[in-house]
């Protein structure tokens, strides 16, 4: 049960599709051209497999989510010639990418395609840049690529032939891929996916050009006219997914199930709770919400759905607020009431719109959902059930992807969810124990909740909603999680409630997360993390005192704690999240830089090489280094889970500095440990030879890293909290 294509051939577009006497005075209007798009400040790059292939990733920004290599990871790499390689080499090729064998990649095939894929093990990882520094790669052929982190600029590639591409980062309410895609079933072929999105043409190109090369007709509408390829391409900006397709295709379409078999044959008790389950949107396509509410009312039994809401976080496309009101109104006159609307004055972001769904809902159980959704055939009764035994359960669906070009919809593998160390979601293997029980329709225990959820009404209030101190977007699933674990509840997901959701190319309504996501993550670690909160601080980057980040009052949160008589967060990585690393001994963390040249730091340098390299400073995750009580030095990010690769430590091979898997240099017994105090030499202390910068003139920044008799040079850390002593 793969990819279903809903008896449609890629390309082979068909009107009149919109079914059903009720949905019929809007056909016209859901296929009227729309606004233009809105341009998101910053433009997240994709890249792509063949040639051109740029990282996805801006500031952490961790919501263009790619992976899968060995062990769960993405390699932000490319092919012969211009591979951008996320990394920084000579010719000033760099990286906007995470630590070896680790990075958040744009993913494609040929052709700038971005390829979310994952294998073995299902994690995914992400980049995180820091502060205002502007990275530039010059790839093969004299082209230019330019990284532009926070600070609102755009971010854009120009590869071969001059046209430029953009990509835009994660919708602050597009939360179920914020952090992670799983891999696709293995019974699912995988068809590479497309991510990149052009941008307006040059005065000098022709009128068709734009999007000639667009990743959307690269699976799909190759039939197509030049004017409604122009119409789709202009959509398609717009949302970032295909809604010239989805204003064509049914809205009460057949999808696949792809429930695991033992799923049909499950009985549920005769008296389950109703439900409300509220969307939340902004400037949604009118067909994707129409489709979502239609999945919901035809897969969910009338007796258990008491109502919808919808919650418009402040759109601005009047056209859509008008014809959405039409078709509200045409259903409450069958069914008064059913259908309930909620609309923010001002854009609160998805955090607060689900407080607003959940406020405006009347059922004993609540459902929190994206408005780009389908749902499957039999997912209410299971969540209804499961509350019903234990009303302190908080349950996900599984997770399938609606392809946002051909709308097929791809299986996905049953997984748990959880976070790293800065607070983006993830997927992750299910336990052994789950395993060994040899049954697919069991639910899963899970760290915490990456996306759309479904809770019983009174208990989500009773252990405070969601945390709406914070901001926008960003940890507020991470942060509910640890919450009902620590406080007497926990998370399931479950394998027989499955939901499709759209996966966008780019998403346009999106500005800079980074901040809001650093905010909210510091946030949740100064309530809930006790002795562990400093891990966030050294995901991030930041001092661990005076870090000059406003988290806001959080007095409010610490008495629920208080009231709740909530567990300590160590009983929590024990008892939920027991493949949590962590990183009692490290002692200072940051760049590290040498007086000798301040303005370059120690960098990772390409993967999956293990030379480090000097690279002009920026803060990204490839530049962090952390110094242990251990005398250990690791470059890279920290390792969130034991089934991650692990961490990489700087070792002495043959008088050249190496960066190697830090358990294969253990058990190896490598040159692996260092002396080490601030303002003084890095000293290996096996060879007594120092980490030093030489001039070499081959290096674009005129210096390169050696190991050699120690000449006085001294180095530094941005961060520590423990005093380094000699």
């Amino acid at each position: 049960m793969g990819n279903h294509n809903l008896g449609m051939e890629p390309g082979q577009i068909k009107s009149g599709f919109l079914k059903r006497s009720t949905w019929s005075e809007l056909v016209e209007l859901i296929l009227h051209p729309l606004p233009k798009q809105h341009s998101s400040r910053w433009e997240h790059i994709a890249r792509g497999t063949n040639r051109w292939e740029h990282i996805a990733r801006g500031t952490s920004r961790r919501e263009h989510i790619a992976r899968g290599t060995s062990r769960r990871e993405h390699i932000a790499r490319g092919t012969s010639r211009r591979e951008h390689i996320a990394r920084g080499t000579s010719r000033r090729e760099h990286i906007a990418r995470g630590t070896s064998r680790r990075e958040h990649t744009a993913r494609g095939t040929s052709r700038r395609e971005h390829i979310a894929r994952g294998t073995s093990r299902r994690s995914i990882l992400h980049v995180e840049p820091a502060g205002g520094n502007i990275l530039h790669v010059e790839p093969a052929g004299g082209n230019i690529l330019h990284v532009e982190p926070a600070g609102g600029n755009i971010l854009h590639v120009e590869p071969a032939g001059g046209s430029i591409l953009h990509v835009e980062p994660t919708d602050s309410r597009d939360e179920t891929v914020l952090g992670s895609v799983p891999p696709p079933s293995p019974e699912t072929p995988e068809k590479s996916t497309v991510r990149l999105q052009e941008a307006p043409p040059k005065p000098e190109e022709t009128e068709a050009e734009p999007f000639m090369d667009s990743s959307l007709f690269a699976h799909w509408g190759q039939d197509l006219s030049p004017e409604n390829r122009r119409a789709a391409f202009k959509q398609f900006q717009y949302y970032g997914y295909n809604a010239y397709l989805s204003d064509r295709l049914p809205l009460d379409r057949a999808t696949p199930d792809l429930r695991p078999a033992g799923c049909k044959n499950l009985t549920f008790s005769e008296n389950l709770p109703q439900i409300s389950i509220a969307f939340i949107y902004v400037n949604e396509a009118l067909s994707v919400i129409l489709r979502s509410i239609r999945s919901a009312i035809d897969r969910t039994p009338a007796h258990l759905l008491k109502e919808i809401i919808l919650v418009d976080d402040h759109s601005n496309n009047e056209e859509l607020r008008e014809k959405l009101s039409k078709y509200v109104e045409e259903m409450n006159q069958q069914k008064p009431g059913f259908i309930k609307t909620v609309r923010h004055s001002k854009q609160e972001g998805l955090i607060r719109s689900r407080v607003s769904g959940w406020r405006a809902a009347t059922a004993p159980v609540v459902a929190l959902f994206d408005a780009h959704v389908e749902f499957s055939t039999g997912w209410a009764e299971p969540v209804l059930n499961r509350i019903k035994e234990d009303r302190k359960i908080i349950i996900s669906p599984s997770f399938d992807n609606i392809k946002y070009d051909t709308f097929e919809i791809m299986q996905y593998m049953l997984t748990a969810q959880s976070f790293d160390w800065q607070l983006w979601c993830r997927y992750m293997n299910p336990r052994q124990s789950w395993w060994k029980r040899e049954n697919t329709t069991a639910p899963i225990k899970s760290p915490a909740l990456i996306g759309c959820f479904i809770v019983d009404r009174l208990y989500f209030e009773e252990i405070g909603l969601l945390d709406e101190g914070m901001e926008v977007y960003g940890g507020e699933n991470v942060e509910l999680g640890i919450r009902a674990w620590q406080c007497g509840g926990s998370v399931e997901v479950l394998p027989c409630a499955r939901v499709a959701h759209i996966e966008r190319a780019h998403k346009p309504y999106t500005g800079d997360l980074a901040k809001h996501v650093r905010r909210n993550a510091l946030r949740v670690a100064e309530v809930w993390m006790d002795e562990f909160k400093n891990h966030v601080y050294m995901a991030w980057n930041v001092p661990l005192e005076d870090s000059g980040i406003d988290i806001g009052d959080i007095s409010d949160r610490k008495a629920l704690r208080k009231r709740l008589q909530c567990k300590t967060f160590r009983w929590y990585l024990v008892t939920a999240y027991p493949e949590m690393r962590t990183y009692p001994d490290n002692i200072a963390y940051g760049v590290l830089q040498n007086s000798i040249k301040p303005e370059i730091c120690v960098d990772q340098g390409p993967t999956p090489h293990n030379i480090p390299i000097l690279y002009i400073c920026h803060g990204f995750t490839p530049q962090i280094a952390f110094y242990t009580r251990n005398e250990l030095i690791h470059v890279g990010n920290l390792s969130p889970t034991t089934e991650d690769e692990e961490n990489r430590c700087l070792v002495d091979v043959n008088s050249q500095p190496r960066l190697i898997d830090c358990a294969y240099a253990k058990a190896k017994r490598m040159k692996m440990h260092w002396h080490f105090a601030q303002g003084g030499s890095i000293q290996n202390r096996k060879t007594n030879r120092c980490l030093e910068v030489q001039e070499n003139s081959n290096n674009d920044f005129g210096y390169h890293l050696v190991l050699q008799q120690c000449s006085g040079q001294s180095w530094s850390i941005t961060n520590f909290y423990r005093n380094i002593t000699t």
